[in-house]
């Protein structure tokens, strides 16, 4: 994927907001329904999109190689799948490749390499049941329902311990800008109470530093 002017730093900046944030301006394009592999934890990158099928999401990690560093992997498994395609192996690559969180509406495996890799994971739960080869093709490049929020390739996804937000690329460089002005607010008001609120902020930005 080619890097145009302002993605990279678009994406630095969200990575430093809170979706909680957003959700103070509004409801929509929030994700609350799945669980981070790890807290503390940042993630933002631009999307691309799987969906799965019931046992395998063949081109995974070539959609990971045309997309390129600074993407958030979304991936839709089927509802109510006990199966994953998604764990340690998978994850590896994906590291390798640059890739900055993964986002999957369904479960995952090997979670004690995926917290030693230090990728930020999104899930809806654990499983030892995994996919098999199969010859039905993934589909990517489509729009995902995830948790009632529609992902369209492309859109801007950031998250941390509380959740995940999503933006299409025409509004965000605005709400960044709402985003960054609310939480220097924020900060200044625990200033007047006595709260360093940068200090553990700089240490977890530090934590998912690229």
């Amino acid at each position: 994927m080619s890097d145009p002017a302002g993605r990279h730093d678009l994406v630095e900046r969200l990575r430093r907001v809170s979706p909680s944030t957003l959700g103070h301006l509004r409801d929509n394009g929030l994700i609350a329904g799945l669980e981070p592999i790890v807290r503390p934890l940042r993630m933002a990158g631009v999307a691309a999109t799987l969906k799965a099928t019931e046992y395998g999401a063949p081109g995974l990690v070539e959609l990971a190689e045309a997309s390129g560093p600074g993407t958030v992997i979304v991936i839709s498994r089927p509802a109510g799948s006990r199966r994953t395609n998604f764990g340690g192996v998978v994850a590896t690559r994906l590291v390798r490749l640059g890739i900055t969180g993964v986002v999957v509406d369904g479960r995952v495996t090997d979670y004690e390499q995926l917290v030693e890799l230090g990728l930020p994971v999104y899930h809806r739960g654990l499983t030892p049941i995994v996919g098999r080869r199969t010859a039905e093709p993934a589909v990517t490049g489509v729009p995902l329902t995830v948790d009632g929020v529609v992902i369209n390739p492309g859109d801007y996804v950031f998250g941390d311990s509380d959740g995940i937000g999503v933006l299409t690329p025409y509004e965000a460089p605005g709400v960044v800008e709402l985003l960054e002005e609310a939480e220097r607010r924020e900060r200044e008001t625990l200033g007047s109470l006595g709260v360093e609120a940068d200090s553990a902020h700089r240490v977890l930005l530090s934590n998912f530093s690229n």
